[in-house]
């Protein structure tokens, strides 16, 4: 999925090529009052200065596409090409896990499990002679169902009730996902309920769906690319 320096003014606002003016500033005020609400949330996905510079795209995307004649040529000119340059991209350091719970359920899960080196990177399985062996996340374990964990790894769909059903599985609560994302309860709640009308613009639910797929350890891609487009199908009816 594209990160926010690299949308058009269409898809910074989430609007199509052909919205009216009325569209179009409804979706400026959604995507200012969104940030205006400084939700903390926005700080675990940008840092000031992005944050401030995504507000200023915002911005100049409404004042080009209000204006009929900036938007003709701003049209002209786009014809599919991407035409903003993006921003320095800002490392940033994953939330460390320094419980005395987690280090138990690392000890756990090295006993039970071996390390081999595969295609993509390290890939785990599970020790022949562990005698079921539990599944290990950042927050703890969980009993493994092998028939749901191959289901999990084939998924292309991912809607939010079965979001919620792959965190209930891995014993994961909500509170747990906010303390790690930093996503308000509520957004996590609408994102798993698919209650897409309290949700955010879509530049911040891309960066909540990232955040969420992270912590339930599956593709961020994936999970985002299937969201989205589940929620964009059900807007169009």
């Amino acid at each position: 999925m594209k990160d926010y320096h690299e949308q058009n003014y269409y898809e910074l606002l989430d609007v199509t090529a052909d919205a009216d003016q009325e569209a179009i500033l409804n979706a400026y005020k959604k995507a200012r009052a969104t940030y205006s609400n400084h939700s903390p949330a926005l700080y675990s996905l940008f840092n000031k200065d992005e944050a401030e510079e995504l507000l200023k795209l915002i911005d100049e995307a409404y004042a080009v596409l209000s204006n009929q004649y900036k938007r003709k040529e701003y049209d002209k000119k786009k014809s599919g090409v991407q035409i903003m340059d993006p921003p320095p991209i800002v490392q940033r350091k994953e939330t460390p896990v320094s419980t005395t719970n987690a280090a138990e359920a690392q000890k756990e899960f090295e006993k039970n499990f071996t390390q081999v080196q595969g295609f993509r990177g390290v890939v785990i399985k599970n020790n022949p002679n562990a005698k079921n062996p539990p599944g290990i996340t950042r927050f703890g374990r969980y009993t493994v169902d092998d028939k749901f964990e191959t289901e999990i790894s084939e998924a292309q769909v991912f809607s939010g009730p079965y979001l919620q059903k792959i965190r209930l599985y891995k014993n994961i609560n909500l509170d747990q996902i906010s303390d790690f994302s930093k996503i308000s309860r509520a957004y996590l709640t609408a994102i798993e309920a698919s209650d897409y009308t309290c949700l955010p613009v879509v530049v911040f639910l891309r960066g909540f769906l990232i955040q969420l797929a992270k912590a339930l350890e599956l593709d961020p891609t994936r999970v985002t690319a299937s969201y989205l487009r589940l929620m964009n199908e059900e807007k169009k009816k």
